[in-house]
């Protein structure tokens, strides 16, 4: 089990007035830097110079596929452009956040401490305490007045409305995308796949699920579409999540979700509109059928009693 480095705030000295802004901006870049998020992943400057210094905060495993959710006006880039700039630090306990709940460190339906989650990230309960604001704005976790704040946790009608509201998204999206960059999607496509064949032969399911992830993020980064992107984000965190949590205890789930996608690519390369929609609702349907049997068998089931700091965080600390 890989260790996550601690988030810690910086210490920082107020600048001299003389003191070029540059300077400033440099320090926090730098420090942003530092900060291990994703620990699958290292930064493109350790792969060239052999450092171990630890990953970039925004990172994919290929420098030209970036997940959605981490580009700046995604809707306007056409080369998978990534950028590299400040966060502050509510954003950086959000996106750490996010991660841990889609890669299954925070259980579903586990309970969360605000107290807990700063003593873990090294931060104070104010930035905690956003950071959890914005997360429900996402539907990521439920904050019950009175009672606490929990990761979600989805009932079967959520699932079927999730996966219903999927196949009129994507297949709309797909089409676009073939009709107005098809060569790019087509590449991107391709390259998710390879990202899951990979996965698979490490046996690395939480790899394949972010694989996954970045297949369907190409329909939507490449149909040019704004509204239908900023749908696709309203439940993009709930999708992956579901991703890493439902379809892995399903015994073959993978291997069925492997083939649909490499049918989605050569049908995507044919052209094939039609024949694409057929696979995509397959695959949708079958992965809800999936998610479905994991939550009625058990497989999958809210903790029997909730725990203020699940002990999958303690991954956070050093």
């Amino acid at each position: 089990m890989q260790t996550v480095r601690k988030l810690s705030r910086p210490s920082v000295t107020e600048p001299a007035p003389s003191a070029p802004s540059w300077a400033v901006t440099t320090y926090f870049s730098s420090w942003i830097r530092r900060v291990s998020t994703t620990p699958a992943y290292r930064s493109r400057d350790s792969e060239r110079d052999g450092s171990q210094s630890g990953p970039l905060w925004i990172e994919w495993p290929r420098e030209d596929v970036v997940p959605l959710r981490q580009t700046q006006g995604y809707h306007d880039l056409s080369n998978g452009i990534t950028i590299d700039r400040p966060r502050s630090l509510v954003a950086t306990v959000v996106e750490r956040l996010r991660q841990a709940i889609i890669d299954a460190e925070l259980a579903l339906g586990s309970e969360l401490s605000e107290a807990g989650l700063a003593s873990m990230l090294g931060v104070s309960r104010t930035p905690i305490r956003e950071a959890l604001t914005i997360l429900q704005q996402q539907g990521m976790v439920n904050i019950i007045p009175q009672r606490g704040t929990y990761v979600f946790f989805p009932t079967e009608q959520d699932i079927i409305d999730l996966c219903e509201y999927r196949i009129v998204l994507e297949s709309r999206a797909i089409s676009f995308a073939m009709a107005r960059h098809r060569d790019e999607t087509t590449m991107q496509l391709e390259r998710a796949l390879d990202m899951m064949d990979r996965a698979r032969a490490d046996g690395d399911p939480v790899a394949y699920s972010r694989a996954d992830t970045v297949f369907h993020e190409a329909f939507i980064r490449n149909c040019r579409n704004r509204y239908l992107q900023e749908g696709f984000e309203q439940v993009a965190g709930q999708i992956a999540t579901l991703r890493t949590h439902l379809s892995v205890p399903i015994a073959g789930a993978q291997d069925r979700s492997y083939v649909h996608h490499r049918e989605i690519v050569e049908a995507f390369k044919n052209g094939d509109i039609l024949a694409i929609d057929a696979v995509l609702t397959d695959h949708i349907l079958s992965t809800r059928k999936s998610y479905i049997e994991a939550m009625q068998e058990g497989l999958i089931k809210p903790p029997a009693a909730a725990v203020r700091v699940p002990a999958g965080l303690g991954r956070f600390s050093s």
